[in-house]
């Protein structure tokens, strides 16, 4: 689906915080017509040992690269959102240096997934409750919250340096009937985040492509190589729920709430209502 990363200059962007996350694996074969991996703006070196996490303008040159990937991306986020487009909520991206600790073990935002469908959308499992989009239910009704998915766009290949750390993630922590989601199950992998206590460690090529739960556990892994890893992200959520609790949002000022995405990729809000 991608070439490996060009590394060109763009205008900065001002920092902006948000909690750690990388890509998991899902390769696909270059080819001449694959979207191009974004660039990332021009940045100032900095210390050996710090994560460096900034906001990514959607309409600046990464922009486009961005829209023919999620474009590529959206039946796939359609049936995982029951929606035909969602609004992003987020998009950055992150360095994180040689030298960079591991991360402790959290999630991007609060609670846990519904895995019913969404209420008079006919979706499986919905038993047509009263919990509503973004509501929390009980049985009978939506189990969960909204759900909000995390796209991470990997430009470092960290298979070829396992030293370099990846993303390590608790499988199925993000879904309110699982065993990985219980309160033990979670307070055990944040003590300890190993194979033992569930939490899995997974090596990412240059190119990967990944899509997420934003309410998965999960941490960046410690880089202990001579080399930065770097990634970039975006993260949308369903439309008419709330904005999903706990959720910082990494994104230029003048571009929160205007942008959507659907199957042409990404779009200004102000184009999509004409």
């Amino acid at each position: 689906m991608h070439r490996k990363p060009e590394r060109r200059a763009a205008p900065p962007s001002d920092p902006v915080p948000h909690p750690d996350c990388d890509a998991r694996p899902d390769p696909t074969p270059d080819s001449d017509t694959a979207p191009r991996s974004p660039t990332l703006p021009a940045t100032a070196p900095y210390q050996a040992g710090q994560r460096e996490h900034r906001a990514l303008r959607v309409s600046g040159e990464a922009g486009a690269a961005l829209s023919q990937v999620t474009a590529r991306l959206w039946p796939l986020l359609a049936t995982i959102l029951q929606a035909e487009a969602a609004p992003l909520v987020g998009a950055g991206f992150m360095r994180v240096g040689p030298g960079a600790a591991g991360q402790e073990l959290h999630k991007d935002v609060h609670g846990h997934d519904r895995h019913g469908g969404v209420a008079g959308r006919g979706g499986e499992g919905d038993e047509g409750g009263e919990g509503g989009v973004g509501g929390e239910g009980s049985v009978g009704e939506l189990i969960g919250a909204a759900r909000a998915v995390s796209i991470q766009l990997q430009l470092s290949d960290t298979t070829a340096q396992p030293r370099m750390g990846s993303l390590e993630v608790l499988p199925g922590s993000h879904r309110p009937d699982a065993a990985q989601a219980r309160p033990e199950q979670i307070r055990r992998a944040v003590e300890e985040p190993t194979a033992s206590s569930g939490v899995l460690a997974v090596a990412v090529p240059a190119g990967t492509v990944t899509l997420y739960s934003s309410r998965l556990w999960h941490r960046g892994g410690a880089n202990r190589s001579d080399r930065e890893r770097t990634f970039c992200f975006l993260t949308v959520s369903e439309p008419d729920a709330p904005a999903p609790a706990g959720l910082i949002h990494t994104m230029e000022r003048d571009e929160v709430g205007g942008w959507i995405l659907d199957h042409r990729g990404l779009r200004a809000t102000s184009e999509a209502k004409r």
